[in-house]
């Protein structure tokens, strides 16, 4: 009987140090978000869809930021912004 216990409890074991431990702590690095705008997106998605609003907030919240940001290095042609025509490159 413990024999049959022992995978399933080191799956549990592995992700939830994974989930936990390992997974926030590598993208905690790269993404900083405001605490207070994730409290924020989660009250509103609750209030909009309920608990399945809660559930998929951060990820929204994430996936706009990333979006809004990458829209920002741009210029109004849709070029980056770094490298322009007055620099006298080429944009690829």
């Amino acid at each position: 009987m413990t024999a049959a216990l022992v995978p399933p409890l080191a799956f549990i074991v592995l992700t939830t140090l994974e989930g936990q431990i390992l997974t926030p702590g590598i993208l905690g690095h790269r993404l900083t978000m405001n605490p207070l705008m994730i409290f924020l997106a989660i009250a509103f998605w609750m209030w909009l869809w309920g608990p399945v609003g809660a559930f998929v907030a951060v990820p929204l919240l994430v996936i706009s930021a990333v979006i809004l940001e990458a829209l920002s290095r741009r210029n109004g042609f849709g070029r980056r912004s770094r490298r322009g025509l007055a620099a006298g490159r080429r944009i690829p």
